[in-house]
């Protein structure tokens, strides 16, 4: 039985011991099946070749348990892993330089942990990534040197409520790109004045830093749904969104915008929620702002006094 609140889980004769990563490390299957230990997967089964990590093992799910200490340099013995996930425990410390070795790994999940390191260094080498979760936790790296990695096939990255500055580049180089979160960061500077086409691109989310200037053009993101950018420092107008046919969330709230113009979201047919609250609008809003916005319910435009 694992049990999510206790140091106590499992032993070969259904006993307990003191489960820490460590101890993890001599506990799992030699079976190519999936493994999971998490909240949602409260028994295992005992067998002779239970609690042994095997090069075969392709799965490896320990999300919501209690472990504690370093992720050990021994889990880089699965080079045969394509998805691990340590979400929601208590590790600590950096990312051991074995998992260079884990090259199948697809899918990696680490976030709400208290991990530290410089993440390049430690995944630059993941060339098969697709969906990765580093958020909350401890990182501290320059955004733009993280982003320039060698992450092609990246689908999903999920870097939000860290430590990360620097402003955000131009990822054309991630063409695969479909979720990009970096809110909750320490992130300044200015966008890029024009992005490259990001026509895979679903979801950007850089709201809660510094980042300051004028938005840019958006209109390469042809497949955004989602775009927030709220607590901000971002100034001047808004800028056209109208190649953002797919967008349905606009969040831009509590920055410095000081004009609404109605051709930058006049034909945002699918627009089904906009905030604009909190900044310094001082046009008056007109029925030409919001007549071809047949899908929106719901939109806020209050303003600093």
């Amino acid at each position: 039985m694992i049990h999510k609140n206790a140091k106590t889980n499992l032993s070969r004769d259904f006993g307990f011991i003191t489960f820490t990563i460590e101890n993890v490390v001599d506990q799992v299957t030699r079976k190519e099946e999936p493994f999971h230990i998490s909240s949602a997967s409260k028994t295992v089964q005992s067998h002779d070749s239970i609690f042994y990590f095997s090069g075969s093992l392709v799965e490896l799910d320990l999300c919501d348990n209690v472990l504690e200490g370093r992720i050990p340099e021994s889990f880089g013995h699965m080079t045969a892993l394509t998805s691990l996930n340590l979400e929601n425990n208590h590790l600590t410390g950096p990312i051991p330089d074995s998992f260079a070795l884990m090259t199948a790994l697809t899918h990696l999940d680490l976030s709400a942990n208290q991990l530290s390191c410089v993440l390049l260094k430690s995944i630059r080498d993941l060339s098969s990534l697709q969906v990765a979760d580093f958020s909350s936790n401890n990182f501290t790296e320059n955004l733009e040197d993280l982003l320039s990695g060698p992450f092609v096939v990246f689908q999903e990255l999920l870097l939000y409520d860290n430590h990360l500055n620097g402003s955000l580049p131009d990822f054309s180089q991630l063409s695969s790109l479909k979720k990009l979160q970096v809110n909750s960061n320490q992130l300044n500077g200015r966008l890029p004045s024009v992005f490259e086409c990001h026509s895979a691109l679903h979801l950007l989310d850089l709201s809660n830093n510094h980042l300051r200037g004028s938005l840019p053009d958006f209109t390469g993101f042809s497949s955004l749904k989602v775009l927030s950018l709220y607590s901000n420092e971002f100034s001047g107008s808004l800028p056209d969104f109208t190649g953002c046919s797919s967008l349905k969330v606009l969040v831009l709230n509590e920055n410095q915008l000081i004009e609404w113009e109605t051709m930058s979201t006049g034909l945002l047919s699918n627009l089904e929620e906009l905030d604009l609250s909190m900044n310094f609008i001082h046009n008056t809003i007109t029925e030409s702002h919001l007549s071809n916005l047949a899908r929106l319910k719901y939109i806020r435009t209050s303003c600093w006094v």
